[in-house]
């Protein structure tokens, strides 16, 4: 509960300071590494569900590292049929072939943001007064509250000004992430990817 307690203040004062006090901070020369997608050997396999403003969408959803900063997401129904097929490349997604009920650009949009964090290799570090599991990151006009765990980073809140979403990851080692939840703050959008099981080739 004092954990509890002492972070949810930890996230009120980060995401109050967003307009000021983080633009006056510096980056350490640091970096949080994150290793959960990191092999290019491994595919990545989860049963995913999204709620988005009512409506279920799901599927399986198999993520593949290609090359640096570079990762294929193919999400298919139960059948293996193809709904979306993407490349995110530095935190930019490329779709590459989707159905039509997914191409929207606001569910676009938040697949490129949403993922754009999660699969992001690293987070630079800047000084704050942080403790030793929890850091900020600054990149472009976005900021980001990191808790680190055992195995590796366990939430990511991500803000604008304002809180725009957090990400929590359960892990059994640093290597892989088998579950993960994203919530957001400012849409009726939730996201919860549960493995079934990464595969090595």
């Amino acid at each position: 509960m004092r954990r509890l307690t002492t972070l949810l203040f930890a996230i009120s004062l980060f995401a109050s300071s967003c307009g000021s006090g983080l633009s006056s901070m510096k980056p350490t020369g640091s970096v949080i590494e994150n290793t959960y997608f990191s092999n290019p050997e491994t595919d990545y396999v989860y049963r995913t569900s999204i709620e988005i403003y009512g409506h279920d969408l799901g599927g399986i959803l198999i993520i593949k590292k290609t090359s640096q900063g570079t990762h294929r997401l193919v999400l298919t129904t139960d059948f293996g049929n193809k709904l979306i097929d993407a490349t995110m490349t530095n935190g930019v997604l490329t779709v590459n072939s989707i159905v039509e009920e997914f191409d929207r650009k606001l569910l676009i949009r938040t697949l490129e943001k949403d993922f754009s964090v999660i699969l992001r290799d690293s987070f630079p570090i800047y000084s704050s007064d942080a403790t030793d599991v929890q850091h900020f990151s600054i990149i472009g006009d976005e900021s980001y509250e990191i808790i680190k765990g055992l195995h590796g980073i366990e939430k990511i809140v991500r803000s604008k000004r304002k809180p725009k979403a957090e990400y929590t990851f359960k892990a059994e080692n640093d290597i892989f992430a088998h579950e993960i939840h994203i919530r957001h703050f400012d849409l009726k959008l939730e996201m919860d990817l549960k493995s079934l099981k990464p595969t090595e080739k």
